[in-house]
């Protein structure tokens, strides 16, 4: 198991010898959310944890503050190395994010080769929502979220990527 800071101060990034999710990317903000995921219930008897965002092979935890991962880091790779086991990455029923109308898989095919492994890189990841006149709605996931360059650099970049490969007139917006 490694951890890895993220752009995000307040979130790390677990990434775990195993995988943990075969679904779509799914993120909790509280433990009631967690009934199919016993692995993110558990991590959610640490109090100070504000979200989970579950990868296929990691877990983006992001906590009330930055100052707080000296003292928690440890009660997270506790909670990970000994439960970690027993999880199920079966939890999510949907399976493929590649749904609605053709432009939208045709963007989430371009989403999922240039933009997508650079945001999971960091522990994050985007939903592609919807795609219509010329607007792509979308949802920062894990630890881009709560992240402040999200709403700056790195729209900039993901609207960039999708104006040169996919639609010059495209606007992305963030729900």
């Amino acid at each position: 198991m490694k951890v890895r800071k993220t752009p995000n101060p307040v979130a790390r990034k677990f990434i775990l010898d195993k995988e943990v999710n075969l679904g779509e990317p799914i993120r909790y903000y509280n433990k009631s959310e967690t009934k199919n995921n016993l692995l993110a219930h558990e991590l959610f008897s640490i109090a100070q944890i504000n979200y989970q965002f579950y990868g296929k092979n990691f877990v983006t935890i992001g906590l009330e503050s930055a100052d707080l991962w000296d003292k928690l880091e440890p009660e997270v790779l506790n909670v990970l190395s000994q439960k970690l086991e027993e999880h199920c990455p079966l939890f999510s029923q949907k399976t493929s994010h590649l749904k609605g109308p053709e432009e939208l898989k045709e963007v989430e095919l371009i989403v999922d080769e240039h933009i997508r492994p650079f945001l999971k890189a960091d522990g994050g990841d985007i939903k592609c929502l919807s795609y219509r006149n010329n607007t792509l709605m979308i949802e920062f996931l894990g630890a881009c979220g709560s992240c402040p360059s999200a709403l700056t650099g790195t729209l900039d970049a993901i609207t960039s990527v999708l104006k040169e490969k996919f639609n010059p007139n495209i606007r992305v917006e963030i729900v």
